[in-house]
This record gives structure tokens, sequence and C-alpha cells, in this order.
């Protein structure tokens, strides 16, 4: 909770998971256990201190399959009314492939999070190799709440398609890096904690 709940914050991971045999094996250790991990531990830190404005963690499951469980979470959210200032995405942080690289993908209002999230890597030292992206090209479930007009941003390591396990029975613990979940849980948990 936050003192002025006039402005509102998010952190979302989708926990659902799919593979090439999903109705037996999609382990989904990095898409999207480490979002959903990290996320977690952006709240449980955040618990701990008593901030302005409102912090909510929002899991949503249905990701793989039509981006349906975060439009429904947007369209409900529209109709509450809420005053959703932005929600952070955060989905596939733990791989290590590709070093020390974030995609950043926001479009229209919502670019000022990646530019936040720029700054943020760079006076913090958090050391990340950030690549900003504008593109509708890409579909995770920020897009769901940009189309119900909720600002929010991507945080991946990869995207659809870049990683040899996503999406496959290989998606599992000893693909992730645990200092790469961390690294990314830290520029998040630093971004929000800089607006509440």
């Amino acid at each position: 909770p936050g003192r002025d709940e006039s402005r509102l914050y998010g952190v979302m991971a989708h926990f659902d998971t799919t593979s090439d045999t999903p109705r037996t094996v999609a382990p989904g250790a990095d898409d999207n256990a480490s979002g959903v991990a990290a996320t977690l531990e952006i709240a449980r830190i955040l618990s701990g201190y008593d901030v302005k404005h409102p912090l909510r963690v929002i899991f949503v499951n249905y990701e793989e399959e039509g981006v349906v469980g975060s439009q429904e979470f947007a369209r409900d959210a529209k109709q509450s009314g809420d005053p959703w200032e932005g929600i952070f995405n955060v989905d596939s942080v733990g791989s290590a492939r590709n070093g020390s690289q974030i995609i950043l993908n926001a479009l229209g209002e919502s670019t000022w999070m990646e530019d936040l999230i720029v700054r943020v890597n760079e006076a913090y030292g958090v050391g990340e190799r950030l690549e900003v992206l504008q593109s509708a090209e890409i579909v995770a479930d920020d897009n769901r709440l940009r189309d119900q007009g909720l600002e929010s941003v991507l945080i991946a390591r990869e995207l659809y398609g870049w990683s040899p396990v996503h999406h496959t029975p290989n998606d599992v613990i000893d693909s992730v890096s645990i200092p790469h979940t961390q690294s990314a849980a830290t520029l998040v948990l630093l971004t929000v904690a800089s607006l509440l």
C-alpha cells in the first residue's frame, strides 16, 4: 500500500508455460519462472518499506496462447478506474546467452518507462546492456495493457523465437542464469522504487 493513492504502479509476470509437448513436459524455467521469481523478489523487498504510491504485483495466466490473461486484466483494470501510471512486464530474464543484454519494448506514451529504466541503469551502475526498442511486432503481456490505455514496458533478455530452449522441454533450471535473473530484478526494483 502507499500513502498517496492518486497513482498506482505494477510489476507483472505471466506464470503459464508451453512446449512442443505442452501437456506432458513444459517446465518454463526461463519463460517465465525467471520473471515470476524476479517479480516475487521485488514484492518481498518493497513490502518492507513505507512507500508514497501503491505497488500491485500482478500474475497472469494464458500468455502463451493468445496473451489472454493480461488482456482480461487490462480490461478489468481500465473499467475499475484505478489510477494506473505504469506497469513493468518482466518476462524471460534468466538467459545468459546474450551476456548482460536486456530488451526494453514500449510504444507511444509508455516510452517514458524505457527512458527511466535507462537512467536508473546508468545512475546506479547496474551494468545491463539495454536494447531500447519501440516495436509493435513484439507481442507480449504489455501490448494488451497498452491496447487498453495502460502504460507498460516489456523487460526481457530474449524475445519469442530467439531462445533455443523457450517453449521446449529443455527450458529447465539448468538453462537459467541466477545472476542474470537477479540483476534484471535489481534493475526493475530500483526503477519501480524511484517512482514509489
